[in-house]
């Protein structure tokens, strides 16, 4: 079970307004043995911010699964 999660901020009227928890991936959900997954899209070249870096360190300090995914191999090779 995955979702797409919407995080950063836009403009309105003129003013900053932030969405989301800070750094969280682009993808969440759960895994079969229901363990958090998140996961990252970058392209070839793409960099994570700090935030994301400390998401993604939170994340396997709890034993969930967080994937930087360049390309769909990325995937494959982590899900099966």
């Amino acid at each position: 079970m995955v979702w797409r999660n919407n995080s950063g901020t836009l403009w309105a009227n003129g003013q900053p307004v932030s969405f989301g928890y800070p750094g969280s991936p682009d993808i969440v959900g759960l895994l079969p043995d229901g363990r958090f997954l998140g996961v990252e899209c970058k392209s070839k070249t793409g960099r994570q911010s700090s935030k994301q870096k400390t998401f993604e360190a939170k994340v396997k300090a709890n034993s969930g699964v967080y994937i930087l995914a360049r390309s769909v191999r990325d995937l494959e090779e982590v899900l099966g």
